[in-house]
């Protein structure tokens, strides 16, 4: 093996890297609930066909990929707190944004 070669995968390493620090992992109980909340939530959306309705877990598994980018497991536990006395606030609104990003990718 050349060097070249070597020195690759250290070089793809190095640029996730930075990525990865960013990304938060939230608690395994959080992280199934949000994904049962999206799916009973997208599931039950009239607006899908039923074509789309098939392709909730992808799109699910975009927001809470998405969220945990910017996100920490407190800040989506504010995030709760928020909806729950339906105040507003930056993360909210970021929070919001996610939906139109994930159709996107997801529902072509």
């Amino acid at each position: 093996m050349t060097v070249r070669y070597r020195l690759v995968p250290g070089a793809m390493l190095a640029l996730l890297v930075p990525s990865l620090a960013f990304a938060q992992v939230w608690p395994s109980e959080m992280r199934r609930t949000f994904i049962d909340e999206c799916l009973a939530s997208c599931g039950a959306n009239t607006r899908f066909t039923s074509v789309q309705r098939a392709e909730c877990p992808p799109y699910c598994e975009c927001m809470i990929r998405e969220a945990q980018s910017f996100m920490s497991a407190d800040d989506y536990t504010d995030l709760q707190r928020a909806y729950a006395e339906k105040t507003s606030s930056p993360m909210r609104e970021r929070y919001e944004s996610l939906s139109a990003v994930c159709s996107r990718r997801v529902f072509r």
